[in-house]
């Protein structure tokens, strides 16, 4: 059985970018092919530093496709929900 590490995929050292009407930084952590859903399905990681409440950091999962963005309170609790997910796609192949 194959198994995914999302973590390892996960550049921490990604510029920040500034969204000033949420007043928050993000920071593009990756983009990761889930082709086993359908051809050229990726998802969008991302930190999010909030400059409101100071402290407030969280993780966001987006979609190429129209969809809301889901949101982590821990970058474990989001890693082990892809992990989980992908390895279901990689293995139902084999």
């Amino acid at each position: 059985m194959k198994t995914y590490n999302l973590k390892s995929h996960l550049n921490f050292e990604a510029k920040k970018r500034y969204v000033p009407c949420l007043n928050e930084n993000y920071q593009d952590l990756a983009t990761i092919d889930f082709d086993e859903v359908y051809e050229g399905y990726k998802i969008y990681f991302s930190k999010v530093e909030s400059l409101n409440t100071k402290g407030l950091v969280y993780y966001e999962a987006s979609s190429n496709t129209f969809s809301s963005p889901t949101t982590y309170k821990t970058l474990e609790d989001m890693c082990d929900f892809y992990n989980e997910w992908k390895d279901e796609l990689i293995n139902a192949k084999n």
